[in-house]
């Protein structure tokens, strides 16, 4: 009976194991540059950061710029923006291998890895300039 309990939990941790090597393995790399165009959203402020704008304004347009600089397992970092006014972010892949959370210093993102290289980033600040927008995102790098 001893051996039938040890050979039972062998086969859940062996299983566990490999269903744990299996996700990392499948992991999808985000490594290089990703450019897009707002797909829709508002905004409040300029998002520039460059004039203060108070009323809500249509930001569908937009163009943004992603480099993700280094990739550790489903971890990553890298910095975000456009002509010069970059900021650092610190990401993470979930374990369905499409979700992305990422943070920069006063925003949310919440992606969703389309393709290989296709990105949809929906982005969440508020401070300063408040907005609320979808980038669909292409690797160009």
């Amino acid at each position: 009976m001893k051996s039938l309990k040890f050979f039972g939990v062998f086969g859940i941790v062996t299983l566990s194991l490999s269903q744990s090597a299996s996700l990392a393995q499948n992991i999808p790399s985000l490594t290089g540059t990703w450019e897009g165009i707002v797909s829709g959203g508002y905004r409040v402020g300029d998002l520039e950061l460059t004039q203060d704008e108070s009323k809500p304004k249509n930001a569908t347009g937009a163009e943004r710029r992603m480099v993700i600089a280094r990739q550790e397992g489903s971890g990553f970092t890298g910095s975000w923006g456009l002509n010069g006014n970059k900021e650092s972010l610190l990401g993470v892949i979930r374990a369905d291998q499409k979700t992305i959370l990422m943070v920069d210093d006063d925003t949310n993102f919440i992606g969703t890895l389309l393709s290989d290289d296709t990105l949809e980033m929906c982005v969440q600040e508020h401070g300063a300039a408040q907005i609320a927008v979808c980038v669909l995102m292409k690797k160009v790098q």
